[in-house]
Formats: structure tokens, sequence, C-alpha cells
């Protein structure tokens, strides 16, 4: 069989890796470079934490054993780290902290109250502010490295046989008996099958082949489809876990800095205007980090 795969992100790419891998035919489109589209915009933190639904958190701690396997599996370089992680609350937040460690401990997910001294340790070095009343860790929680991932899912699909293109798909044809996908510059692809995995081009695509699939697009101010990353290259932070506080959230990257987010901020952001590194928000993201560090 032959499949050709829309899409080179994390989905994409394991998908053909995991199609090679079982012997078919594979082949990889991308409109840009592999990695580059909604993989690119992942806090990448592994995790059952905030699934409330229970189906939704059994299928998470599943993804968390699969990325411990997958990655032993893998060439290249480590690409998960299970570093667990740590989340402090102030007066605001405690309340809700506590239920949600009350509701994860019922579901026998890995949660635990530490003290001041801990936290710190679990840390690294991170200033935690005096008005941080509680401190949960979760010690089987960590982070993936999306760029390192891809790289070895695509160097193992390429392994098998996948080959990756490179080009903007704009129509898919697909019918009981063959597939086949056109790009903006006049090749076309054919196959038995074809799969979507291309973030949130996917319902665009979708529609020209005549498939209905609603997604979230909405992409006003304060829309949950804004996801708003930081990367810091400097200074090099000895961070050891994911973290999670009331006014950031980080996590290690794979050059000494860190990668943060600030919820919060995204009501602020608007796609078509992405903020500068020179802007207010980068401004209040950055003091908020210099406030956690030593």
């Amino acid at each position: 069989m032959k499949v050709i795969v829309v899409g080179a992100g994390v989905l994409g790419a394991g998908v053909a890796r995991a199609l090679a891998v079982a012997g078919a035919d594979v082949e990889l489109l991308d409109q840009r470079a592999a990695g580059t589209g909604t993989t690119a915009t992942t806090f990448a933190w592994t995790n059952a934490n905030r699934k409330h639904d229970p189906a939704y958190h059994r299928l998470n701690v599943a993804g968390m054993e699969e990325h411990a396997a997958l990655d032993a599996q893998l060439p290249g370089p480590q690409s998960y780290f299970p570093s667990g992680a740590l989340q402090w609350a102030d007066a605001a937040s405690e309340g809700w902290l506590a239920s949600n460690v009350e509701r994860l401990r019922s579901l026998d997910y890995p949660a635990r109250w530490v003290q001041r001294a801990e936290a710190a340790r679990i840390a690294g070095e991170l200033r935690i502010p005096a008005a941080a009343t509680s401190f949960a860790h979760f010690p089987d929680e960590g982070y993936v490295l999306p760029e390192r991932l891809v790289a070895n899912l695509l160097a193992d699909a390429e392994r098998h046989g996948a080959e990756l293109f490179i080009g903007e798909v704009v129509a898919i044809e697909d019918n009981a008996r063959a597939a086949s996908v056109s790009t903006a510059d006049g090749r076309t692809f054919t196959g038995d099958r074809v799969v979507l995995a291309s973030g949130r081009w996917t319902e665009r695509l979708a529609a020209g082949a005549g498939i209905e699939l609603p997604m979230l697009t909405a992409a006003d101010r304060g829309s949950p489809a804004v996801g708003l990353l930081g990367h810091v290259r400097a200074p090099e932070i000895d961070l050891r876990c994911v973290i999670h506080s009331p006014g950031l959230n980080l996590r290690p990257a794979a050059d000494g800095g860190a990668v943060v987010q600030a919820l919060d901020l995204n009501a602020d952001v608007d796609p078509a205007d992405p903020p500068t590194r020179t802007g207010p928000i980068a401004a209040t993201i950055t003091q908020r980090l210099a406030d956690l560090l030593p």
C-alpha cells in the first residue's frame, strides 16, 4: 500500500514512521519544513494533569507511557525527558490546586505535596516567591523537545523507506480506488490513501476533498486557539523540571535556555500581528522571568 501523509509535524512524522515500519510505501509532504507548523507552537508538557474526562485522562496516561517506549526505539539524541513537574500556588490559586491534587489522587495519578525546601531542590536554579503558599509535585510528568522528536521520527521513517517532500498542498482527491495530492508547484502525488496531519490547516484541506471536519478556527483576540511561547536564550537556567507558577510556566530547552508561557497574556495576542521581542508582552514575560531568577 502507498500512503501520502500531509503534514510533517509530530503527528505526521509519527504516522509516516509507523506506516513505513509496517511496510507501507510512504511519501510525506509539508508546505515549509518538518516541525515548523502547529508542532512549533506546543509547550510540549507530557501529562494527564488537567484532563477531566476519564477517557481523555486515560488516553493521556497511555501517551506518557508511549513517549518513554518510543524514545527508546528511535535513533538520535534523547527527545523525551521524564523530569516530573512542579506547580506552586498563591493565596488566589491554592484552592484550585488542592482540588486538582485530590482529583488526581482519586484516579491513582502520582501527585504529592512537598514543602518549600524540597520544591526548591526539585525546581533547580529558581527563586520561589514568598507569596507561594503550597507546592505540588507530579513525578511522572515531563516534557519533549519537539524539534528533536520530529528529527528522530523522520530519520527512522526514512531509514524504512519513507520520503519527505516540501510543497504546499492545494488539492486532494480521494475515492475508493485511489487518492492523489496536488501541490502549488504543479506536482501530483498518487497513492492508495491520504492521511491529513496538517494541524490548523486540516479543515481547509479536508473540505477540498469533500470532507467536513469542524475545528476550532477562531482567531479573534482572546481565542483559546492562540498559544504564545517565549524562547529564552540567555541567561542559561539550571531548570530541572516543568514549572507551573501563577504568572509563568517554564520548561527546559535543548540549549540550556528555557521555553516560557504566560497563559493570561494570550488574550492580548492578535495572530495577524504577532508580538515582537521588544514589545510590551515580551517585556511582561521578561519581568516575570526575572522575578524567578536568583
